[in-house]
């Protein structure tokens, strides 16, 4: 896959949000201390035009444990 190659999006407001744990999830990637592990999110994030700052005002550590929660949840309800 060519991460170089960035890809121009059009989004409406709403459908912008989607981004939003995105890029939580592409940023606790490249922590030391990594939550999710999710490289695919980073590699994803990197081919996107898109200008990220826009949603940086939103909880990025906060989208990252729901996200862990939701894994545990969906995880125990798989072993039922």
């Amino acid at each position: 896959m060519d991460f170089t190659k960035n890809h121009k999006i059009n989004l409406t407001k709403e459908m912008e949000t989607l981004l939003i744990s995105l890029q939580a999830k592409a940023k606790d990637s490249f922590s030391k201390h990594s939550i999710l592990h999710d490289k695919k999110a980073a590699d994803i994030l990197q081919m996107i035009d898109y200008d990220f700052e826009k949603l940086s005002h939103f909880g990025n550590e906060m989208m990252v444990i729901r996200a862990k929660q939701l894994d545990t949840w969906l995880q125990e309800f798989i072993k039922k």
